[in-house]
């Protein structure tokens, strides 16, 4: 299973939900890999302190990947139980191609007038 954690707007959370998806899985016993599928690599890199300094949790897995993430991400969800993309608050490629490869796509918003409006 591929879930796209995205959306054009940017700071709504989309990182941060994209992130604790995957920790929640990764606790409940979850083959989880987390796609980084942003140019800010914020999820990267936030898993890569956390599986530095967090001895005795479970293991998050982190793979980025730019440009066209089909390929990629259809490929990580042969090998894992699921996928979870983060793709950056805008209209990208990255987006639009992991669009189409995810089977659920769920768009953060917050509770403004300019996310209202991109929506």
């Amino acid at each position: 299973m591929i879930v796209l954690i995205g959306g054009e707007k940017g700071g709504t959370g989309k990182s941060t939900v994209a992130t604790n998806l995957a920790v929640w899985l990764a606790h409940e016993g979850r083959d989880v890999l987390l796609l980084d599928a942003d140019i800010q690599s914020t999820a990267k890199r936030w898993v890569d302190r956390r599986n530095d300094l967090s001895e005795g949790l479970p293991a998050v897995h982190c793979a980025q990947a730019l440009g066209d993430v089909f390929k990629p991400a259809r490929d990580y969800a042969q090998r894992y139980g699921e996928v979870i993309i983060d793709a950056g608050g805008r209209d990208s490629k990255e987006l639009r191609t992991a669009m189409v490869a995810a089977d659920y796509l769920y768009v953060p918003i917050q509770a403004s007038q300019p996310d209202l409006e991109t929506m």
